[in-house]
């Protein structure tokens, strides 16, 4: 479902989608699915205009994996990154969290994951997050911050480094 103006949808040769789902609510958004994506079960939900979400080459999604875009912000996703089932990525509320003078105290912010991220079972990732390449977000985590340097494990709610100096692939060996 794609309700509003000027919106575009790109997908890149050798990519697979199965039951995947797109509703748009707003004009000038962007999905950009790269090259040789394999993408199983994922819903793209934009709100609002001038919002995006970016999935670089060979990237793959193994199920049941939302990703929901809303005032303008972007989700970015690196290349040769390697997604679970049950995942949610979100840059906001959805509603408004107000002080007693009625200041917005949580608006929407982009999400950013690097190139070779690992991102297990029943992950969350919230607004604001950046995540680094190299790296894996270990099953059940809730990120709600950024993490800076590469090749970290993270776990836990809210998730934290739980290990270091790593890499993964997708090979068992």
């Amino acid at each position: 479902m794609i309700k509003g103006k000027n919106n575009e949808i790109i997908i890149k040769k050798g990519c697979v989608l199965r039951d995947c789902r797109i509703k748009i609510f707003g004009n000038g958004n962007k999905i950009y699915i790269g090259e040789n994506c394999d993408l199983n079960q994922c819903e793209f939900w934009i709100e609002d205009d001038e919002g995006e979400i970016l999935l670089k080459e060979n990237s793959n999604v193994m199920g049941n994996t939302r990703f929901i875009v809303l005032e303008g912000q972007k989700i970015s996703l690196g290349e040769d990154c390697m997604l679970s089932k049950d995942i949610i990525f979100r840059t906001g509320d959805s509603h408004s969290i107000t002080d007693l003078q009625n200041n917005r105290l949580n608006p929407s912010k982009s999400i950013k994951i690097g190139n070779h991220v690992w991102v297990g079972n029943k992950v969350i990732v919230l607004k604001g997050v950046e995540f680094p390449e190299n790296s894996i977000i270990g099953t059940g985590a809730v990120v709600t911050k950024p993490f800076t340097g590469k090749h970290i494990i993270v776990a836990g709610n809210p998730a934290k480094i739980i290990k270091t100096d790593i890499n993964w692939d997708r090979k068992r060996f």
